[in-house]
């Protein structure tokens, strides 16, 4: 995608269809075939005997629109590529913003027939109807919007908390640059989780196969308790993100000589493993714990300053051993502290504590260091208090990069309820790989969690999943196109 002055198409706009957005200002419904429940026409009422008189018809409730915010929508691809400033406007969260500047645009090789934008919404019971509005193509600029292509018909799915559909409809859309409506009619059941927009055909663009939607706003009917407060830190979470991730397309684009990823961006590909051969493998860990020497060290780092899409999810907790790829981007300072560092935020209701290190040299290559453990304590405490401790042992190959970590962590929930899990504990094992210029090709995670559930009396005996689990995570090169 790149931008360009002509305006090849300008003679398509005369053509454009009139919208929904336009037809709802004079108070007419949406545009045929975008409103109402899909697959199920409603049965033609059977004409009134002759002898009587027509019931008369009760007149629909006024439609009373609230907006609904999401602070992330997830996608199943988006462009990457070496314009967008490493994903800087192309990620789905963008059509949340409100700025035709930026869009969702999907990742396909061709012209993503069958991906999807999801968007959570707050858990809602007992509303009437959704309303999608929606700003169709890439609309920062008119030879943009014309060079790209656009959704034409598309899925739209209500989901309920366990991601089944409680209303489905299929509009087909304009190639305009008018906000056009999609309305949702939605069963009195049923509490709202999320909404999802399957692109099913698309108008091709001029120049470009890549599929845009700028903007997508998202409003509620019938909800007899709406929350705006809560809508609102959401939005404001949203720009939030939006601002740290301008920051981070910048430091990526200077490519730091201490970012040790080859990519910005890995993706998993999950699947399960037999979990005595994963238990094999963790008895290395407490060989190797063995060798570690009583000394105490704290360890320097110039530090990551963001993480990778794919790799900078909380849950992972990559960000533990982000510092420590390279033996040679370290210094070691000998200490009597127990704890090298302790970090407070959210006005003190999170405190994480890292303890100083110790540190195995291998004595035949000048004192080459050839394993670093530490372990990190992780304390959140506003009404209730959770925690995760956190054991870390790093391994390093002859080139003093780093080969293998093992990790425990034990995490707890003080306000678990009986027969839900009061305390998990995960042994995990990850693997890196490097290309040429010593830089994080691709990443290996396997694990196997035990949970201890809540019984009356405390803590229940300690079950262990069925299967371990393999997610690996391989480096997606940028999309390169033409300039």
């Amino acid at each position: 995608m790149v931008e360009t002055t002509a305006l090849g198409a300008l003679a398509m706009m005369a053509a454009v269809v009139s919208t929904a957005g336009s037809a709802s200002t004079s108070g007419a419904e949406p545009l045929a075939g975008i409103s109402g429940r899909a697959d199920t026409p409603a049965p033609a009422a059977p004409p009134a005997p002759a002898h009587q008189a027509a019931p008369a018809r009760t007149a629909a409730p006024a439609r009373q629109w609230r907006p609904l915010h999401a602070a992330a929508a997830t996608a199943t691809s988006f462009l990457q590529n070496d314009w967008s400033r490493y994903e800087e406007n192309y990620h789905p969260s963008y059509v949340l913003d409100g700025n035709p500047a930026t869009a969702w645009v999907e990742g396909d090789e061709r012209f993503g027939e069958g991906e999807s934008i999801t968007i959570p919404l707050s858990p809602i019971r007992g509303a009437r109807a959704l309303r999608l509005r929606i700003w169709n193509g890439y609309q920062k600029s008119l030879p943009l919007w014309t060079q790209n292509a656009m959704p034409q018909d598309v899925e739209v799915a209500v989901l309920d908390g366990k991601g089944d559909a409680m209303a489905t409809v299929r509009p087909s859309l304009a190639r305009t640059q008018e906000p056009q409506d999609v309305i949702i009619e939605l069963p009195r059941k049923g509490r709202l989780a999320s909404v999802r927009l399957t692109i099913r055909s698309v108008y091709q663009g001029e120049k470009f196969h890549d599929t845009c939607i700028s903007d997508i706003a998202i409003d509620v009917d019938g909800v007899g308790q709406y929350n705006a407060a809560a809508e609102q830190a959401k939005a404001a979470a949203l720009a939030t993100w939006i601002s740290e991730r301008k920051a981070v397309a910048a430091y990526f684009a200077t490519k730091p000589h201490e970012l040790p990823f080859a990519f910005t961006k890995y993706t998993p590909r999950a699947s399960s493993i037999d979990k005595d051969e994963l238990k094999k493998k963790l008895t290395l860990r407490e060989e190797r714990g063995t060798t570690l020497p009583p000394g105490r060290f704290r360890v320097a780092t110039k530090g990551v300053r963001a993480l990778p899409d794919g790799l900078a999810d909380e849950e992972l907790h990559l960000a533990d051993f982000a510092d420590f790829f390279n033996v040679e981007a370290m210094s070691l300072r000998e200490t009597d502290d127990p704890v090298a560092t302790h970090v407070s935020s959210f006005q003190g209701l999170r405190n994480v504590w890292t303890s100083s290190a110790r540190v195995a040299r291998d004595p035949g290559s000048q004192g080459r260091v050839r394993a670093i453990a530490f372990d990190i304590k992780d304390v959140t405490t506003e009404r209730t208090t959770d925690s995760s401790t956190r054991d870390l042992l790093l391994v390093y190959d002859a080139e003093g990069r780093l080969e293998t970590v093992y990790r425990t962590s034990v995490d707890s929930d003080d306000a678990a309820q009986i027969g839900e899990e009061g305390e998990t504990r995960t042994d995990e094992i990850w693997s890196v790989s490097y290309d040429d210029r010593n830089k994080v090709l691709g990443i290996e995670r396997e694990s196997l969690r035990r949970s201890r559930r809540v019984r009356d009396k405390g803590l229940g005996q300690e079950r262990e999943d069925r299967r371990a689990r393999r997610v690996v995570y391989t480096g997606v090169a940028p999309k390169r196109l033409p300039r």
